[in-house]
C-alpha cells in the first residue's frame, strides 16, 4: 500500500495553489466574461421581460437544462452576475489548465 509522503503532499497542494493563482491573474487579466446561462436564467427568473410568444421565452421555458436552474438559484440567492459569470470562467480556466 503506498502511503503518500509530504513532499508528494507539499506537491499537490503547491501545484493546486499555482493553478488557482493563474485561473485568478487570468481572470484579471482577460476580465469576467459574459455566461450564456446567466441570460436564460434571468429569463426564468424574470428579471428579462420577454412575452410569451418570444422564442427565447418559449426555449427557455421548454427546453430543460440543470445548467440554467443552477445558475437560476444562485442568480436568486446572491444577485450577483458577476459571481456567476466570475466562477464559471474560473471553473473553465482551470479544466483548461
Amino acid at each position: 500500500m503506498n502511503t503518500p509522503t509530504n513532499d508528494s503532499r507539499r506537491a499537490f497542494w503547491g501545484g493546486l495553489l499555482f493553478w488557482v493563482a493563474v485561473c485568478i491573474l487570468v481572470i484579471f487579466v482577460r476580465g469576467i466574461r459574459w455566461e450564456e446561462g446567466l441570460e436564460r436564467s434571468q429569463a426564468l427568473l424574470g428579471i428579462t421581460p420577454y412575452p410569451d410568444g418570444h422564442p427565447h421565452h418559449r426555449w427557455v421555458w421548454n427546453g430543460f437544462s440543470i445548467h440554467y436552474y443552477v445558475t437560476g438559484a444562485v442568480l436568486w440567492l446572491t444577485k450577483s452576475a458577476a459571481l456567476i459569470c466570475g466562477g464559471r470562467q474560473f471553473i473553465a480556466t482551470l479544466a483548461i489548465h
